[in-house]
């Protein structure tokens, strides 16, 4: 269990007592905000003082928990055990109840990073049913083990206890699935560039969930509660998982300040309605805003996918084209000592294979078919590399009869252009690491194309 909430080093490392003032400053912090995020959930409504209609510090707990690991128990527990011993709970149940608010959330991380894979900030289908389900279990056990406690501990009677639970639950159950997402999305997400449009749309929208929200939660007279789902759909389609989760904090606190003011639809119908709205339309519209991005992010993916394949396509056209060429080349390469051997062979049936000049024929026709040998060499060999197949035989060589052996194959073409070829020979023998038959190749092409390309009797 702890593997999946420890840190990157350990709890006294080096690095961490290094840092020690960091990680107090960070205690603090998160001490001061679970006191205040708890003051103002006590504010806004409590059953019989301890259970609120939505607590926002089990999510702060979660949240926590599951991004930087359980070192951060010590500030959660002591803020928790501060706000029930303020409450008037006894030193011993507000201990209890304390444990209960840690272990609980610091459970639902473990299950979260464990079982769930969750990949905190950006938040799939998958994560989003994962962090329901587990506000229902973490929400459960904190019920539980807090009301539980206060009857024991006497603050609590049992027929109190009932109502006290089902706050509790639904209010720890609201608060993870409000803040939790809007807390790791836009803290620990960096905020993407949009454009001048896009933010007028965004605050569009959420001008539009929160006047939606009183128009329906701050009216005596209004009875119908769901055309909030409006502008909530607008903001699921358009502002995506981030956007969502701030529509729905918007909509939900208007919601309930509205109700606990004594206005809306839920006022005659009690507070337990209330929260089952408002848990139905974050359950609803976080699973839905998840369905749309992961949509959205398929698409881009699929985009992407199609521009490579666009290049691919692209990059074989373009070896086509290159194999065309050089087959229509190879072609008229292969052309040219064909007619030699062709007229040499014409000659030879003139002549007579007694005549004096049959020799001079046979080497012609020799050197013509080596040359084509060597043409179709190339093409085996370009082959050879467009399967991937092609492979070099290194051995240590001698560049003396490699270069002899590529002065006479390109011979021919050399006296035929009016060229003399001169050959300097080092006084000492060189030796090269190369496979033999290859570098004669590359000479012999460096021979060729310096006889081609050079003005004639050069």
């Amino acid at each position: 269990m702890w593997n999946a909430l420890r840190l990157k080093q350990p709890l006294f490392s080096r690095e961490t007592l290094a840092s020690a003032a960091n990680l107090l400053a960070l205690y603090v912090g998160v001490y001061l905000v679970y006191l205040t995020a708890a003051g103002i959930c006590l504010k806004l409504h409590a059953t019989n003082t301890f259970a609120a209609m939505i607590w926002a510090p089990i999510a702060i707990a979660l949240v926590v928990f599951t991004m930087y690991g359980y070192r951060f128990a010590p500030p959660i527990a002591l803020a928790a055990f501060t706000v029930n011993l303020l409450l008037g709970a006894g030193p011993l149940t507000a201990l209890f109840i304390a444990a209960g608010n840690t272990a609980a959330p610091l459970l639902g991380a473990y299950v979260l990073k464990t079982y769930v894979d969750f990949r905190p900030p950006r938040l799939r289908l998958r994560d989003y049913t994962g962090l329901i389900l587990v506000a229902v279990f973490v929400s459960f056990i904190t019920a539980t083990v807090g009301v539980g406690s206060l009857w024991l501990g006497g603050s609590l009677t049992w027929a109190m206890a009932g109502a006290t639970w089902t706050t509790w639950w639904l209010g720890d159950m609201l608060g993870i699935l409000v803040f939790a997402p809007l807390l790791f999305k836009w803290l620990f997400w960096p905020l993407r560039e949009r454009t001048r449009l896009e933010y007028l749309e965004l605050w569009a929208i959420m001008a539009a969930v929160a006047g939606v929200a009183f128009l329906v939660f701050w009216r005596p007279d209004s009875e119908f509660s769901y055309y909030l789902f409006i502008p909530l759909t607008w903001a699921a389609l358009r502002t995506g998982p981030r956007g969502m989760t701030l529509a729905i904090f918007i909509g939900s606190v208007i919601a309930l300040g509205g109700t606990v003011s004594g206005y809306g639809p839920f006022v005659d119908h009690g507070l337990i309605n209330l929260q089952i709205f408002v848990g139905t339309i974050a359950i609803l519209y976080l699973t839905f805003s998840a369905i749309v991005e992961e949509r959205s992010y398929a698409l881009r993916k699929s985009q992407v996918h199609i521009q490579e394949l666009e290049h691919a396509l692209k990059r074989i056209s373009s070896e086509d084209e290159a194999k065309k060429e050089f087959l229509a080349v190879l072609a008229h390469e292969l052309r040219n000592p064909l007619a030699a051997v062709l007229s040499s062979v014409e000659l030879l049936k003139l002549e007579g294979a007694g005549a004096t000049g049959a020799p001079l024929h046979l080497k012609a026709i020799g050197e013509n078919v080596h040359a084509m040998a060597g043409l179709l060499d190339d093409l085996l060999d370009i082959s050879r590399i467009s399967k991937k197949k092609f492979k070099l035989h290194k051995e240590v060589v001698s560049l003396r009869p490699v270069i002899e052996r590529s002065a006479r194959s390109a011979q021919q073409l050399i006296r035929s252009l009016g060229h003399t070829l001169s050959v300097i020979e080092a006084d000492e023998e060189l030796f090269v690491a190369a496979d033999p038959i290859r570098l004669e190749q590359v000479v012999v092409n460096l021979l060729n194309n310096a006889a081609k390309y050079t003005d004639p009797h050069g």
